[in-house]
């Protein structure tokens, strides 16, 4: 995601035979973060280095059906679904079709890598690009996916090699201010169910 082809085919070089399907996979759901000209640079690197595989794992989406799987995905992964795409589709009156046809309901449904890898990636291409509210909404798209904190936290501790120590400072900041944010949300839930319970 960051354009650095070097490290890529560093990476690439020693990477499993066995998992070329999901990078290649991975490089080209990165189209919806970075943009198609990066993920051509990248996929142009890997095909010279060699491609074991490029076949996707399962009978991949039917298009036709994206708006409605996009919206089923999207569902599970952001629980304020309804005034999120509220958002989404004021901001352009097709983005909305994109979002949910296109990137979740085609691309990232494809089913050689689960969605909550897919979403870690998501956030390992994101952490250096400042845009936080997206960055944090994709934060709790990967736990609400079944990462496990440590899961994000060990890919959030790779930030500083490919973005930088301020770019490492700031994702940081933002990881400690959702947990905390988390935490307080339990402390009420928790407070709620002993109310209920002592009301019974």
């Amino acid at each position: 995601a960051s354009g650095n082809l070097a490290d890529l085919e560093r990476d690439w070089i020693y990477l499993p035979l066995t998992s070329h399907a999901e990078g290649t996979e991975i490089i080209l759901q990165t189209a919806a973060v970075c943009g198609f000209p990066r993920v051509i640079n990248a996929l142009q690197i890997v095909k010279k280095l060699g491609v074991c595989e490029y076949e996707v794992v399962g009978e991949p989406p039917d298009p036709k059906d994206g708006f409605a799987r996009g919206e089923e995905v999207l569902r599970d992964l952001f629980h304020d679904y309804t005034s999120f795409t509220s958002m989404m589709r004021g901001l352009h009156p097709d983005h909305l079709k994109f979002y949910h046809g296109f990137y979740y309901g085609t691309l990232f449904s494809r089913p050689s890598v689960p969605m909550k890898v897919r979403e870690l990636c998501i956030v390992s291409a994101m952490a250096g690009m400042v845009v936080f509210p997206q960055f944090r909404r994709h934060l709790i798209a990967a736990l609400n996916a079944g990462a496990t904190t440590g899961d994000v936290r060990a890919v959030l501790e790779q930030t500083g090699a490919v973005w930088g120590t301020t770019a490492q400072t700031m994702v940081d900041a933002v990881w400690m201010d959702l947990r905390l944010g988390l935490e307080r949300q339990e402390v009420k839930l928790r407070q709620a169910q002993e109310k209920a319970r002592e009301g019974q």
